[in-house]
């Protein structure tokens, strides 16, 4: 049901407003995942294939650009110190890959 919910609403409606909040969703136990746009892409496209193609990298971080949830996973990124693509940013120990 809260994919339906949320189905059409712009990365900055999800994200910058409180709409979560406001139908009950905590956002930080919610299954945020599950709303994203790579959901069923193969998970090596935002790790391994993205530190080594610049073109990989470039087209998965455009898909990130207007997925729901960019924010959140940006976040989830940062706080575990994760590497990969997260939320359109390179990542090495939860912090940003300059240069790319």
């Amino acid at each position: 049901m809260l994919k339906r919910m949320v189905h059409g609403l712009s990365q900055k409606n999800l994200q910058d407003s409180n709409y979560l909040h406001l139908i009950g969703v905590e956002v930080e136990t919610m299954d945020w995942q599950s709303l994203s746009r790579c959901r069923s892409l193969p998970s090596e496209l935002f790790f391994e294939k993205a530190e080594e193609d610049i073109n990989v990298l470039n087209n998965v971080k455009m898909l990130c650009n207007n997925c729901p949830v960019q924010k959140i996973c940006h976040k989830a990124g940062i706080d575990g110190r994760e590497y990969g693509v997260w939320g359109g940013e390179l990542l090495a120990k939860g912090v940003a890959v300059v240069g790319k």
